[in-house]
């Protein structure tokens, strides 16, 4: 079902690359990142692997879009010397601006 959805909107090539976490490969391919989606509905998450990619590639500033903080808070002890802001509410969203341009 998840396919027929995803089939129907119309996804575009990304500015930044997607990293998910079934490949935990940065990815710009949209086709790639559809079916990755779905994979993802019955793969395992690889969060630690995932942030840890986020080092290799030199990502130190992550934002997380959407309700609460979780997944912040899990890369803040696994990534602890780079920036994670939650951006959950216009208030965090404006947080995290006031903090990256100092």
């Amino acid at each position: 079902r998840l396919k027929l959805v995803l089939d129907a909107i119309d996804v575009q090539v990304p500015i930044v690359p997607v990293i998910q976490n079934v490949s935990i490969q940065p990815e710009t391919d949209v086709a790639v990142i559809r079916s990755q989606l779905i994979r993802q509905t019955f793969s395992p998450v690889r969060w630690a692997q995932t942030v840890h990619s986020f080092e290799g590639l030199g990502i130190r500033t992550a934002a997380e879009f959407g309700p609460g903080a979780v997944l912040c808070g899990l890369a803040k002890r696994i990534q602890t010397d780079a920036l994670h802001f939650p951006l959950g509410t216009r208030e965090m969203f404006g947080k995290a601006l006031r903090e990256i341009n100092g």
